[in-house]
Parts: C-alpha cells; structure tokens; sequence
C-alpha cells in the first residue's frame, strides 16, 4: 500500500505558490500602450463602442506579437504564416469594425456578442501561444509528447472560423483553397522538422529526439544569471596536480601576445589551455555573476561543436580557465596560414550551425559571430568560443565599446541603433558575414573605417560574391550552395533572412551528398593553392530600401450613455487577484471561463478548490482543473494531478497522477519537477526507481530556487550546477 503522505512533499504553501508566480502576462495599461492606434481610432466612435474598447486594444497588440513571432521564427515557419493570414484577417476586421461603427452599432449593445468578441480576443491569445511553442525547438517538442501540431491547428482553425461566424465578420478562410494551403505548410514544415532534428546532432538533440535535457538546465541557469536571483553556484575547481606539462613540447605551447596561454596535460591524456583569468573578490555581486558564468560555461560544453571548458584551477597564485586545447587556433589564424578545401568548409559552416544551433534553443544567443571567435582543433573539427558578449534572448544587448571590431559582422538593424533589441535574425546576419568570411579567407570590407562600412551596409551594399574556377562539380555545387546562404542570410529585412532550420538543413544536405570524400581532400593546403574569388576587385550590389512606419493621431474623450454587461480582462483579474481584491478576480475568472477560456478555467478551479469568495466545490474544481490541463495549462495539470492524491492506493489514479503531475514537468512547473524528481530517486508511488531521471528533475527544480529541491540534493550531496557529485 503506498504511503500518500510519505510519497508527497508539496505543502499548500507551495502550491499556492504555484498560483501566485504563475508568469502572468504583461498588464493591460503597457499592453494598451502598444495597441495607441486601435484606442486612438476609437475615441471618436460613438458612445455605444465605449466597453469594446480595452478587447479592441487587447485584440490589436495580441495581433501585433503573431506579427512579431512570425517575423522572428526559425523554425515551422510556412505553419506560422498560415497562423500570421488569420490574424492579418483579424486585423482586418477589427480595422473595419471601427470605421464602420455605425453599421455595427447594434451589435455593440448586445451581451451575446461582447461575450463572442471576448472568444474572439481569447482565440487571438491561442493562435499567438502556439505560434511562439512552435517557433522554438523547446515548444516544439511538446507537440511530439502529446496530440500533433497538425491536431492543435486545425483546433484553433475551427475554433477561429467558430467566433468570425459568430461575430458575423464577412472574413473567412475555410474555404477548399485554404484548406489546401494549410496542409501544404504542415506538411513542408512537418518534414523539415524532421530531417533537421534527424541530422542536427551537437548535443542538441537526444537519441530519442528529444532535445537534450541539459538544455533546460543551461535556459533556467541563464535566466537566474541575468536575474540575479537564484542560488549561488561554482564553477568545478581543478586540482594543480591534474595539470601536467605535455610528454611531447612544441613551439606553439605557449600563446597570445604576451604567451600567457599554456598548454597542459589534463589528467595525463588530455590537451588543454590554461588561460589567466581575474575574479575581483572584493565584488561580492560581480564575483559571484562571474562565477554563474563559468557554470553556464561548462554546460555549453554539452555541445560538440563549442569550446569545452573544464573549469577553474590556481596555478601558482593566479587564476586559470582551463578549456580544450584547440591546435589550429582560430579559424581566422588558420585561413591566414593555409588554404581551406572546398569541402572542409562546407563541414566547417555546417557544424558551426549546429553550435548556433544548440545556444538558441538555450535561449542564449552569442552577439559576436566572426572567424576570429571558432577555434579548430587538430582534427579540423571548429569549436565556438568567446562569449563575452553572450546573452539571453530575451535579455538587453550588451554595451559593446569596441564597436570598431565587430561593425563588419553587424546587422543593420544594429548600426541604427545600438539599443535595438538583438534577435535571432541578427545572428544569422553575423553568420552569413562569418561564411563570406571563411568563404573567402578574409576579413569583410578589409581596410575600411566604421563610418564607411555602416553606410555602405545601410544602404543595403554587401561584399562581393565573386569564385575563381571550380576544379569539379562538387566544388562548383558547394560555392553555389554558401553563396546561396550567405545572400538569404544578410538580407537587409530581418524577416526575410533564412531561418536558422532552412540554413542548416541547406547545409547538411550537401555535406550528406559528398560524405564520401577521401579523407586527403579534407586536409589544409598550403597558401594561394586555390583561386578562392578569381579577381581581387571589389563589387558590390545595392539592395532595395526600406520603408518607414507612420504615426497615429492623438486619442480624444468619450462619454458612454447606455449599459452592457461589460468585464475585466484575464490579465486584470490576475492583477486583481495578486492585489488581493478576490472578489473582482473571481468574478473575472468565472466570466471568461464559462466563455470559454482554458487559463481561466484553471483559475476558476483554484478559486472553487480554496473556497476564495465562492463556496467551495472541489469536485467542480478538478473538472475545471482537468479541462484546463487537457489544454495544456502546466499550473492546471500540477492542480488536477494533486486533486488525486487521496486516491494514489488505486492503480488507475496513480498513473493519472503520474501522467499529469510529468506533462506539469516537463512544461517547467518546479513543484510538478519536485515531487517527479523524488519519486523517480526514492521510487515512490511504485515507479520503478530511475535516479538519472529524477536527478534530472530535481537538478531543474532546485535551479528555479524550489527549497525542496536544494534541500535535497543538499542532503544527498549533489552539485545541481555540475555534472559531478561532490
């Protein structure tokens, strides 16, 4: 018989907790700030539009960020435009609802159709959720765990074609044509996904493609870096007795400008540097964000194509990073030394990309792509190094001083404006520069000044593409193979840059072509063997300008002379709720729950569930939770889990429980990853015991700060920042 009150450890403080730091989404006053055009519009209309008004706002900006999403998204891209054509009809119509007003101003007066134009808003927010999952390989993965992404879209295609009919908006897409376009874009996607995830390898994805765990770790490590909150971690120190100098010595043991950088023997069999390195004690804060650092450091080395850092060791007093032994150098000082083989650098870019690869679905992009910042090993192999300037992706860009280093790499969205936000379609400019670089073993724009090289890129001016002969057609297919993903990858608009996917699958599916090619052809050739761009002059070409945006009027004062029935949004019932005001919260959450809101239906359960300004009905309670985790609600399914817990001696609750209390898990519930994590390593509730898996969980857990999490591995001596025990 299983012990109920031994198996959990999730009081009803941290539950509520669950509830209470549930990422709410931005409050409706800076969401409103967004949608200025769509209030200003209508603050001439007349009176009977008034309580449309803040749906309206919230409809506008919610259309605004699929926009956004689609405009960014690296992955199921042609998916997401049929998702963006919906919401651009939706835009439409919200557009003609206004200049229309009069036409529409009986319906304004009617209950049925605020509560329609409430689903409609409510529809708008699923198609954005499920633009942003998909637009990500860590979202993506969901819709290979449960129901496929062709069953969630043709859900929110029926459920968005349901509440157009509904407000009698004349817009429809469930026409034969569409429906035909729509298949088409699943099914592309569909396959790309799968030939990427097939071949991306780099410590990204797992044998059962699935992406790797230590990504999650490295997503929630980066997010307590910029934060600062979080526990403090250590990078792992190395004994100076591990560091030995090398059987064999060589002139190129001892590096850099003023040959600090040695070479040493890390246990005897394997080649590393030691680099000198300064942590400021004094700065406890920086010290201690330094130290975080050097832990995100270490995880990345989970990815064969990044610089693998081993950890920190006090060699004569002074601090060293000790990190894998690149023989070749960079990739600059190697293309500076030697020629590079045609297919060499097809492996070179294609393995590149992997590591970009692995980074973002981290959330974590590098900022400072160049030749100068991949190091080669003695096998060729390129490893991607320097992350000075690396940050998250949803993070500020850094202040960059030497701007004169990089300008040559840069977007020019960037030279507009240093304080634009860095994204995605940034990097990939970079790495399309990176590749015209290693492509033609120079610098870009060699010898000219940062003014210079601003204009002519802002302009829409880029380097030449200019190849000497090919020697075979394997040759000639892999320069017109870079030289058609450099050109989609520097584009001027962010948006129409390829996609991270649609690069490396280009990429991969040449390198599979020749994967033959005898191991000689591989090698390094001496300098000027091959006529890499056949004349040495400089031609450029100019790209198409670019538009503006335009500025909207002033919003003027309205009065209302009638009364509808008119209710809060989700967001404000949150805030209300955080406010302490339950009695507005409540009846927000029972407004747009029995209207047919998922989130709100989990809130509504949790308020039936704790009797908050209602009676308490917990049978309703864990209906609602249930509908609400069948939507994939991660609070909902940690919720409706835990209403089963008088119940876990039956075998058929417990593997509910189970069920619900991992899809809580995996979508990034600490309290869900707690209790999995400690049923795995204790094998409670009768699962089979799996202390891999439930480290896992727990080491994810504790790095969201859960106290039961650090308390237990705490107790059984676990270093969740490390890959080693202590």
């Amino acid at each position: 018989m299983v012990n109920v009150h031994d198996t959990l450890s999730a009081t009803p403080e941290i539950l509520n907790g669950t509830i209470e730091v549930t990422k709410s989404v931005v409050e409706l006053g800076s969401k409103l700030d967004i949608a200025k055009g769509a209030i200003q519009v209508v603050g001439n209309a007349a009176d009977s539009i008034t309580p449309f008004i803040p749906l309206i706002g919230l409809a506008t900006t919610i259309i605004n960020e699929v926009i956004s999403i689609y405009q960014q998204a690296e992955y199921n891209k042609k998916i997401i435009s049929a998702l963006y054509d919906r919401t651009k009809l939706a835009e439409y119509a919200v557009d003609t609802l206004q200049r229309r007003k009069k036409f529409y101003e009986s319906n304004f007066k009617r209950q049925d159709w605020y509560d329609a134009f409430n689903r409609f808003v409510d529809v708008l927010k699923d198609i954005r959720n499920f633009a942003k999952e998909i637009s990500t390989i860590r979202g993506y993965q969901k819709y290979l765990k449960s129901y496929s992404i062709k069953d969630k879209f043709e859900e929110l295609s029926v459920k968005y074609d349901t509440v157009m009919k509904d407000l009698n908006f004349t817009l429809a897409v469930s026409n034969e044509e569409q429906r035909r376009y729509d298949n088409e874009c699943l099914m592309d996607d569909v396959a790309e996904m799968k030939e990427f995830l097939q071949n991306i390898d780099g410590g990204v994805i797992n044998t059962n493609q699935m992406m790797n765990t230590v990504i999650e770790e490295l997503r929630l490590m980066r997010i307590s870096l910029e934060s600062g909150k979080g526990p403090v971690t250590k990078p792992k120190q190395i004994a100076q007795s591990d560091l030995t100098d090398p059987l064999i010595a060589d002139d190129s043991d001892f590096r850099g400008s003023n040959k600090k950088i040695v070479r040493k023997s890390y246990k005897t069999t394997i080649n590393v540097a030691c680099i000198p390195f300064v942590l400021n004690e004094m700065d406890q804060e920086g010290y201690d964000r330094k130290d975080k650092q050097l832990v995100i450091l270490s995880k990345l080395s989970e990815c064969t194509n990044i610089l693998k850092f081993y950890g920190l060791a006090n060699l004569d007093g002074l601090n060293h990073l000790v990190v894998e032994w690149a023989q070749y150098g960079t990739l600059r000082e190697t293309y500076e030394a030697y020629d590079i083989p045609w297919t060499r650098k097809l492996h070179i870019a294609t393995d590149i990309c992997r590591a970009i690869t692995f980074l973002h679905s981290a959330e974590i992009y590098h900022h400072d792509l160049r030749c100068e910042n991949v190091m080669l090993t003695d096998h060729l192999e390129p490893k991607l190094a320097n992350f000075e300037y690396a940050r998250g992706a949803s993070g500020t860009t850094s202040s960059i001083g030497d701007l004169m280093r990089i300008v040559h790499w840069l977007a020019p969205e960037k030279m507009i404006d240093k304080n634009t936000r860095y994204t995605a379609k940034c990097e990939i400019f970079s790495f399309g520069m990176l590749l015209w670089e290693l492509t033609f073993e120079v610098s870009p724009y060699q010898g000219w000044d940062m003014d210079k090289v601003q204009a002519h890129v802002l302009q829409g001016k880029r380097e030449k593409i200019t190849f000497g002969p090919a020697a075979n057609e394997r040759e000639s297919d892999i320069q017109k193979c870079l030289e058609y993903v450099i050109r989609e990858a520097w584009k001027q608009k962010p948006q129409c840059r390829i996609s991270l996917l649609n690069l490396f699958n280009t990429l991969e599916r040449l390198q599979t072509k020749y994967k033959n090619v005898v191991e000689q052809e591989l090698g390094l050739l001496p300098q000027k063997t091959l006529d890499l761009d056949g004349t040495g002059t400089p031609i450029f070409s100019d790209a198409d300008a670019e538009g503006e945006g335009m500025e909207l009027p002033e919003c003027e004062n309205f009065t209302l002379d009638f009364e509808i029935d008119t209710m809060i949004t989700l967001e404000e019932g949150i805030k209300a709720h955080k406010n302490r005001d339950y009695d507005k919260a409540w009846k927000c959450f029972e407004y747009h729950a029995l209207n047919g809101s998922a989130y709100a239906k989990h809130w509504m359960g949790y308020y039936l569930w704790e009797g908050r300004s209602v009676e308490k009905n917990q049978e309703e309670a864990a209906r609602l939770f249930k509908e609400a985790a069948d939507k994939g609600i991660h609070d909902a399914q940690l919720r409706y889990a835990f209403t089963l817990q008088k119940s876990l001696g039956k075998k058929k609750e417990r593997d509910e429980f189970i069920k619900y209390l991992t899809l809580a898990a995996d979508g990034g519930n600490s309290t869900a990853q707690f209790n999995l994590g400690d049923a795995y390593t204790n094998g409670k509730l009768n699962i089979p015991k799996d202390e891999k898996k439930g480290l896992h969980y727990l080491k994810l857990s504790a790095l969201q700060s859960h106290p039961n999490a650090v308390k237990l591995l705490g107790k059984m001596k676990v270093d969740f920042n490390n890959e080693e025990s202590t």
